[in-house]
């Protein structure tokens, strides 16, 4: 009877998660068509000799579009993050029958998947936040590869060229393989009758004449404007296909440009500009029609032996050790759930609904060793609790997840925050901030 009412709640549980994605599907098809109409007025203007008044116009309408993309963001991504939290739950009750698992994975992998769309429209409204460390290149390409060989078709060849040496760089690694993996499936979609697609990495340095000696590998002309003189980590993606013109090269990297008709979002490649630039780096293209084309992304190179890749999910995050967190959250789902993520996590929870309510429970308890909290909640945001609790306890560290335009890092350090975790997020981010901050000596001084 026990082992019945488990599988109906937990298929009356997924009932409901698929009822939510069908309002969120409706909803973004709604915004999508608001961003479409924008889209338009633009490309009206981008037919005009657009100087003055016209060309303000075409950067108010664009900033629009922007502010538009971050709402639409920040309303999915609170969804997509109680989702999640639910799913990997969800996947680790030991209820959970095998008949229902992969059904259950298949939604976690779709709630995946919309995040990543989210994040797209996040980077072209620049509204994220990069998790930079210093990633060996070379094993980062060799990770990609592997998962392409499953992707692409068997009539295009995959070709890995590392050149020896020194490849790292200090890269947010899941954002560069987005970029990595969206040029590779559009080297794929440009090659329909096979071909070769070729991944490269070596090191560049551009730099004045006198000062080249001793280096092996130089350029001194810069190859793309606007590139300084400095050591870069280059990555090459190219293809055999159809080639690329140049009035469309010309427009490559704007927003909501495609050439794939419906299908396309025009996202993928200004995706990919915006966070090559995040990167403090430089992208180029070259290509000739039926000649195939070629994508060179120069990163800043750092100096670092070793980097490396975990796993995602629940199974592989830190654990606590019975640690205090307050969770400050004034949506009720991602903070029911997100309790119990950090229980099952190892640590003790105390919830709160807004900043005034999280003095409270603060005072309440005694003190806590952590305080997470969102940054924009009625009576009280994140940003004004956490000034407070510090004049109480002047040692006291707090991490942020929001997801709208966080505050500048600077900012936020002075007040005691050590982080900021961007929504939509899955367990394992929100985890390895927490470890990061709990063991952090240093604290801000108070305000």
């Amino acid at each position: 009877m026990d082992e019945r009412k488990a599988k109906h709640r937990l298929e009356t549980e997924l009932s409901e998660l698929r009822q939510r994605f069908a309002e969120a599907n409706r909803r973004l098809a709604e915004a999508e068509a608001q961003i479409a109409e924008l889209e338009a007025e633009c490309e009206l203007l981008d037919g005009l000799r657009v100087t003055g008044e016209e060309q303000a116009s075409q950067q108010e309408r664009l900033a629009v579009v922007g502010q538009l993309a971050g709402g639409i963001a920040h309303d999915f991504g609170n969804f997509l993050t109680a989702s999640i939290f639910h799913i990997e739950l969800l996947l680790h009750d030991p209820r959970l029958s095998p008949e229902l698992a992969p059904t259950v994975a298949t939604l976690l992998d779709g709630s995946r998947r919309t995040a990543q769309l989210v994040r797209q429209i996040l980077d072209f409204s620049r509204r994220t936040t990069l998790k930079t460390q210093p990633i060996d290149l070379s094993s980062f390409v060799d990770d990609v590869a592997a998962i392409l060989r499953h992707t692409i078709p068997e009539n295009i060849r995959l070709t890995i060229e590392l050149e020896p040496g020194n490849h790292v760089a200090s890269v947010d690694p899941a954002r560069i393989e987005q970029v990595l993996m969206n040029l590779a499936l559009n080297a794929r979609d440009a090659m329909p009758e096979g071909g070769e697609l070729r991944i490269g990495l070596h090191r560049v340095v551009t730099a004045s004449d006198e000062s080249l000696a001793g280096v092996e590998l130089s350029l001194t002309e810069v190859p793309v404007r606007g590139m300084p003189a400095g050591e870069w980590v280059c990555l090459a993606v190219s293809d055999t296909g159809t080639g690329i013109t140049e009035d469309v090269q010309k427009r490559l990297f704007e927003p909501f440009f495609t050439t794939k008709g419906e299908e396309g979002t025009g996202l993928g490649l200004a995706q990919v500009y915006s966070i090559v630039t995040q990167h403090d780096g430089h992208i180029g293209v070259e290509s000739e029609v039926g000649r195939g084309a070629t994508f060179r992304i120069y990163l800043p190179a750092c100096g670092a032996e070793e980097a490396g890749m975990s796993a995602r999910g629940m199974s592989a995050a830190p654990r606590g050790n019975g640690e205090v967190i307050l969770f400050v959250e004034d949506e009720e789902r991602i903070r029911e759930l997100g309790q119990q993520i950090l229980e099952l996590l190892g640590y003790r929870v105390l919830v709160a609904g807004n900043g005034v309510d999280a003095l409270e429970a603060h005072r309440a308890a005694g003190g806590v060793d952590l305080v997470i909290t969102d940054m924009v909640m009625p009576e009280m945001g994140g940003q004004a609790l956490v000034q407070k609790l510090r004049t109480v306890d002047p040692e006291l560290k707090a991490l942020a997840i929001t997801g709208y335009p966080p505050a500048s890092s600077e900012e936020l350090a002075e007040i005691g925050v050590m982080g900021t975790v961007q929504k939509p997020f899955e367990v394992e981010d929100l985890a390895q901030a927490i470890r990061q901050a709990l063991d952090r000596v240093d604290t801000a001084p108070a305000s």
